[in-house]
């Protein structure tokens, strides 16, 4: 029987250990709102803030957070009062 050469294509051992090395070095973990959990190739867009461990919210969070607030402006702001507040006006 005649010898049979294998030929692998693709790189080195030691080429792979070295790519490897390089992206581990550019791995960058996924963003994940700190509301819904959602990461960010689940959503459109993150905004990461600056504090650590840097909070990050997604834009379907802010969504959401400006149709609460938006809510709340347009309701009396007496529950914003604190209770010694309301009842020194009440009093008054």
């Amino acid at each position: 029987m005649d010898k049979i050469n294998v030929v692998i294509a693709g790189p080195t051992p030691e080429e792979f250990s070295e790519s490897l090395a390089e992206a581990h070095k550019e791995y960058k973990p996924l963003l994940v709102c700190a509301f819904c959990e959602k990461n960010q190739r689940q959503v459109a867009a993150m905004v990461q803030g600056q504090a650590s461990p840097h909070p990050v919210i997604c834009n379907e969070c802010i969504s959401q957070c400006f149709k609460v607030l938006a809510d709340v402006a347009l309701k009396p702001h007496d529950h914003w009062k604190g209770r010694g507040e309301k009842e020194a006006s009440d009093n008054g």
